[in-house]
């Protein structure tokens, strides 16, 4: 793994991705190619004489190449970060003096404002106009003043680019040119040792910095397959480094620098980065890598990619493509179900099946099953798997919703896509199976699915719920907990020491552990989800300890094996882990680490020991360029809001960081999204339309005049959960 932090990470190439020029002193890639009409003249991002606010990375204020020393003071850092990051509007001098003294009187508050305004407006370099326009009820930053803010030609470069009007950056050369030219100007985090002792600006800078962190991760993937497309190897490489620097476990940028690596006769280096990318997959989620991965290294050791095969090209390289397959990860081992894997798999290869419900109680395995299944197949369908998760969905539009995100309607903003004339036109001409995954009762969306089964003939639906869906086309696979005893090997005591190796890297069988093993089964009623919470508390339990607090939780929930399993491994965790996670209910569609630290203050280590103690799961990517997200079951997600909402003030607060947090996330769309008009939203909403309908809705009942309501109003297109 690249060990350059994104602090210090060096600058963008000085070639131009894709671009071919002769490498001749003074040549540093700069533009050469016509402007697209519509894009504004491109901003000079280059170093520049005069004064600089640098806030992408360490805090910097220099005057031509010379660090500005004379304002040292956390809070007057802070006022001059803030007001650069948010120049375009005046800010009334309480909200900076709450921003910053959040604690004191905001008599005190105000003075400790005026005293380092004067200091800040003594110690700043003249820049001509004055930097700071101090009113008497407001201040802000003069953006006429002869000065660089790398944060506000940051994001003002990757507006024009997105406002653009093209599907796909990647295929814009100006877009590129200016992408290349402003991503040097991304030297880490927002802001990454600025420490003013204030929570609510330090609540901002996560904000800020979480966005900011996407946006440079957006215009570095579009860079990357620009430079592919152009057979650039050399860029994919750094590039793809630059994307690693910034999340570690992307997948995706892993596969684009061991290509990269291999494409330039570097095989060696690309075979080793592999292993210790692999070996980071297994540290830090406990898994190993995709499948199309290891494809991509069986392919580099057959020497069939770069400069050593036989087909090589210097020019574009093909698009890796599988089967169109979009299945979750699978963080757990399957064992077992060899009836039900059996049955079912005879029936999905009758001609005259469209239909499979693999019925069971919560946790019971339903879900792996499916997966299983679906690996197994995957090869009869020529247009690929599809699995479509139904948690939380609970109305016709939003089954709609969540069938469009899951579906390859490329360019469709995600509205359209939810379209049911259009879903419906889409699969009826493809062959494929569809995963229907926590179908819930009263069966949301239930008619569009009898009109596919109707008029799609090349598709087939595999169902997992919790009773059968009562359909004259139905099959179904009654699937139960696993069954204890010889008979079956004790695949209640393999499961569960699986489960052991993948939550703690221990739990070797024994005599007396084998008993344990078989009790905590039994206990657990062959219930797998159960079995895998219970495991998770192992990481801090001993067995018989487990034991003894399964025995104690199965008195309090004597028909629930999954709720006793949770309390167990809730209890294992630290009173302030569970107040930092139990916020982290508020996401129904699943999260990444950016949004966790941002809405629930969740730490690295907090994510990791989620995963680690079976609470979560890393569940892929809802974009290829996206961060990892992870989700919670459904079942355990339920149990946790049940946590959140015993304490009102935690679940306020909550919501209102995620209302925020969102709000943020989709302000670089607002002129997009402030027309209101259907079918301009862009697909790449698709990955959060959960968790927006959640805080939308979330924001209309219980915080109607708050600062998100009114960009979070503008998302009326999408479906209600009534």
């Amino acid at each position: 793994m690249p060990s350059t932090s994104p602090a210090s990470r060096p600058s963008a190439p000085t070639r131009i991705p894709g671009q071919r020029t002769s490498r001749t002193p003074g040549n540093n890639g700069e533009q050469s190619g016509r402007r697209g009409r519509s894009l504004p003249p491109d901003r000079e991002v280059n170093r520049m004489t005069g004064l600089q606010i640098l806030s992408l990375g360490p805090f910097q204020i220099l005057d031509g190449e010379e660090v500005v020393e004379t304002i040292t003071a956390p809070k007057a850092r802070a006022l001059l970060a803030y007001l650069a990051a948010r120049h375009r509007q005046p800010h009334s001098r309480q909200e900076l003096a709450a921003l910053l003294w959040p604690d004191h009187p905001e008599p005190q508050a105000r003075q400790n404002l005026r005293q380092i305004l004067h200091r800040l407006q003594k110690s700043l370099p003249p820049t001509g106009d004055d930097l700071l326009l101090v009113r008497w009820q407001t201040v802000q930053l003069n953006a006429q003043a002869a000065a660089l803010v790398d944060v506000a030609t940051f994001t003002d470069e990757l507006a024009a680019v997105h406002n653009h009007g093209h599907d796909d950056p990647a295929r814009c050369a100006p877009c590129c040119r200016r992408l290349a030219a402003v991503i040097s100007l991304y030297r880490g985090d927002f802001l990454a040792d600025l420490d003013a002792e204030s929570p609510a600006f330090d609540d901002w800078v996560q904000l800020e910095r979480s966005w900011l962190r996407g946006q440079a991760q957006w215009a570095l993937d579009v860079l990357v397959r620009h430079a592919r497309s152009e057979g650039d190897f050399e860029s994919v490489a750094a590039l793809a480094r630059q994307l690693l620097a910034i999340d570690p476990l992307l997948e995706e940028a892993h596969r684009q620098l061991m290509e990269a690596l291999a494409h330039l006769g570097q095989r060696a280096q690309a075979l080793a980065h592999f292993s210790n990318a692999r070996r980071l997959f297994q540290e830090e989620l406990g898994m190993e890598p995709g499948a199309e991965t290891f494809a991509l290294v069986e392919a580099i050791r057959a020497d069939a990619i770069g400069r050593g095969a036989a087909s090589a090209s210097t020019g574009p390289a093909p698009e890796l493509t599988g089967l169109g397959n979009q299945l979750p990860l699978s963080r757990t081992p399957f064992v077992g179900r060899a009836r039900e894997l059996g049955q079912a798999e005879e029936w999905l290869a009758d001609p005259h099946c469209h239909l499979v419900t693999l019925v069971g109680t919560d946790g019971v395995g339903k879900s792996r099953l499916a997966l299983q299944l679906a690996r197994r197949r995957a090869l009869a369908y020529p247009h690929g798997v599809r699995c479509v998760s139904l948690a939380g969905v609970t109305t016709p539009a939003m089954f709609r919703y969540a069938l469009a995100a899951a579906l390859p309607l490329p360019g469709a903003p995600l509205e359209a896509r939810a379209d049911g004339q259009r879903l419906l036109a889409h699969l009826q001409a493809h062959r494929m199976l569809l995963i229907l995954d926590q179908y819930q009762a009263p069966w949301p969306g239930l008619e569009l699915v009898v009109e596919l089964l109707q008029t799609a003939p090349g598709l087939q639906f595999l169902i997992t719920a919790p009773q059968p869906l009562k359909l004259r086309a139905e099959w179904l696979v009654d699937v139960q907990g696993l069954p204890g005893g010889a008979p079956v090997s004790g695949e209640r005591r393999h499961l569960f020491f699986q489960l052991l190796a993948a939550s703690q890297e221990r739990g070797s069988p024994g005599a007396q552990a084998d008993r344990l093993a078989e009790q905590v089964g039994e206990l657990c009623q062959g219930n797998p989800l159960a079995m895998e919470l219970a495991a998770g508390a192992a990481f801090r339990l001993s067995l018989p300890q487990l034991q003894d607090e399964l025995v104690r939780w199965r008195k309090v929930h004597p028909a629930d094996p999954v709720a006793a399993a949770f309390e167990c491994a809730w209890a294992s965790l630290d009173g302030e882990r569970r107040r930092r996670l139990m916020a982290l209910a508020v996401f129904p569609g699943g999260f990444t680490p950016a949004a966790a630290s941002t809405v629930a203050q969740a730490r690295p280590e907090d994510l990791r020991l989620l995963v680690k103690t079976m609470l979560a799961h890393p569940v892929g990517r809802m974009l290829p360029s996206g961060p990892l997200r992870l989700a919670f079951h459904d079942r355990v997600w339920r149990l946790l809001a049940e946590k959140l909402a015993a304490h009102p003030e935690a679940w306020e607060q909550a919501h209102r960081r995620l209302c925020r947090f969102l709000t943020r996330q989709m302000s670089l769309l607002g002129g997009v999204l402030s027309s209101g008009a259907p079918g301009k939203a862009p697909a790449s909403l698709a990955a959060e339309w959960l968790n927006l309908c959640h805080a939308r809705d979330w924001a209309h009942r219980h915080w109607p005049d708050g600062p998100a309501s009114p960009l979070l109003d503008q998302l009326s297109w999408l479906p209600r959960n009534d």
